[in-house]
């Protein structure tokens, strides 16, 4: 056991084994088939937040590509990618705290940390787990900046650049850094510019590229600005009971680290040097900001913990393996329990929400009404879903109409199973969006308008058609109802 626990092979069998129901059950989170359609606009020649939008930066969806490298869109190389994308996170991880601490113990312990905190979500790829392995690469950097190498602090900020192009709230970590390299670093002014230097560089390439490419406007807007508006609007509803639910599950599955971290922030460990430490540990704390944004608290946001917590868990971890045989046996037991327990019941929980038919690509109402439209349209036929239902383009292998993938900026950016049932879609309807919506259904001769709205698919009830008065207007001047597989209502074009 103790040479499993040790060597990258064991990682990697329980990396595969955790993240299975990925390859069982298809879809696991909506999020992916956005993705997975956004890269398969980029490998058709689309751009970006021109021919399809959302408002992540571009290295998500650049990643995605691996979905379509085949034709079409599937997500199994993108959730066979998400193994050794995992892996190699934890080893890097690995690589720093041993680096760091001196020790080998606390290298494993950094490993699987980060394995256990990555279970506070659906084994999806997401945006944050895409952006951990640059991060940890950040944290390995640093490290080696520590050893009178200040090049690695040029490369770290690089680090953090890409990441944060995978997703802003990476920068946090370059914050943290940022700070203990001023507070208790050596030659703090150059440190501190090559840090920050090294962060732009990434960030100044991709503006460069939409500036060439005279699309700078569309980047600014949907990258920086509508982020600030989701930021500043997104929430909605009593967000306290979504905070207890996401905190809980973080906590429960990563307790031992998070018992850990305390008590390194309380009181400093013997191989934990400065200004390391004070990095990694205002970086993990600063990271409830990102988290909080919004005020969603989805389970996804929680894997932004994993890189810092790792670290910041190592030293004392290790410590604790190092001594483990003078260690009571109650204790080794509660260790032990402390692991393993949020693992076999990560694994039973995600195995048995796919056999009850609880993902996606299993809800019977998308399985409907996707059949219906391979059965009566054209594979080279457009259609245009209203709604967050991304999932019926990927079942229906029918391209969007529009380069809204999903219909949530529309209607103010809300998630709706956040709202109140008597909530005012009218007031919220962006009418500039919806505008850009109608041109592409005219320009691209959209053949078939889904509406998932009058199903209740993902509580769209709430965010009905019929209440964005233009677009409604449109559709009924243009299509006819034809169908309503699944009680989806689906209009053809006249």
């Amino acid at each position: 056991m103790q040479r499993f626990l040790r060597s990258a092979a064991g990682l990697f069998l329980a990396a595969l084994v955790l993240r299975s129901p990925s390859f069982l059950f298809d879809i696991v989170n909506i999020d992916e088939v956005h993705f997975g359609l956004l890269g398969r606009s980029i490998l058709n020649g689309g751009l970006p937040y021109v021919d399809a939008v959302d408002i992540k930066p571009p290295l998500t969806y650049l990643a995605f590509t691996a979905g379509g490298l085949f034709g079409g869109v599937s997500l199994l190389p993108v959730h066979l990618l998400g193994v050794p994308w995992l892996v190699a996170t934890c080893l890097v991880l690995r690589e720093a705290a041993r680096r760091w601490t001196g020790s080998e113990d606390a290298g494993w312990a950094a490993a699987w940390i980060a394995l256990l905190a990555n279970l506070c979500e659906v084994p999806s790829v997401s945006a944050e787990l895409l952006m951990n392995l640059p991060l940890a690469l950040a944290l390995l950097c640093a490290v080696r900046a520590e050893e009178d190498r200040p090049r690695f602090d040029l490369l770290c900020g690089i680090c953090v650049g890409v990441a944060s192009l995978f997703k802003h709230q990476a920068a946090m970590l370059g914050v943290g850094l940022g700070i203990a390299l001023l507070w208790r670093g050596r030659n703090k002014a150059l440190r501190a510019t090559l840090l920050l230097g090294g962060f732009i560089l990434p960030w100044a390439a991709t503006v460069a590229f939409y500036a060439a490419a005279g699309h700078l406007h569309e980047f600014n807007n949907w990258v920086f600005l509508r982020n600030l508006l989701y930021a500043e609007k997104s929430g909605a509803g009593p967000a306290f009971g979504r905070f207890v639910h996401g905190t809980v599950l973080s906590l429960a599955i990563a307790l031992i680290g998070w018992v850990l971290a305390v008590q390194e922030t309380l009181r400093p460990s013997q191989s934990a040097r400065e200004p390391i430490r004070t990095a990694v540990l205002i970086s993990l704390w600063l990271t409830w900001v990102p988290v909080s944004l919004g005020g969603r608290f989805y389970e996804h946001y929680y894997l932004q913990f994993a890189p810092p917590l790792a670290l910041a868990a190592a030293p004392r971890l290790g410590a604790l393996l190092g001594r483990w045989r003078e260690i009571p046996r109650l204790g080794r037991a509660a260790v032990w329990l402390a692991c393993c327990l949020p693992a076999v019941g990560y694994l039973g929980y995600t195995v048995t929400r796919g056999v009850a038919g609880q993902f996606p690509a299993q809800d019977q109402k998308v399985v409907s009404v996707s059949r219906w439209l391979v059965d009566n349209s054209r594979p080279d036929q457009r259609i245009f879903v209203w709604g967050d239902a991304t999932s019926v383009y990927y079942l229906a292998h029918r391209t969007p109409g529009t380069r809204y993938l999903n219909c949530a900026v529309q209607v103010g950016n809300y998630d709706p199973s956040h709202l109140p049932r008597e909530f005012d879609v009218a007031s919220h309807v962006s009418a500039p969006d919806v505008e850009a919506t109608i041109a592409d259904l005219e320009r691209n001769r959209v053949g078939l308008v889904v509406d998932t709205s009058s199903a209740a698919i993902h509580d769209w009830d709430r965010l009905p058609l019929a209440r964005v008065t233009a677009l409604a207007s449109y559709v009924d001047a243009h299509y006819r109802l034809v169908a309503s597989p699944g009680g989806v209502r689906v209009y053809a074009r006249r």
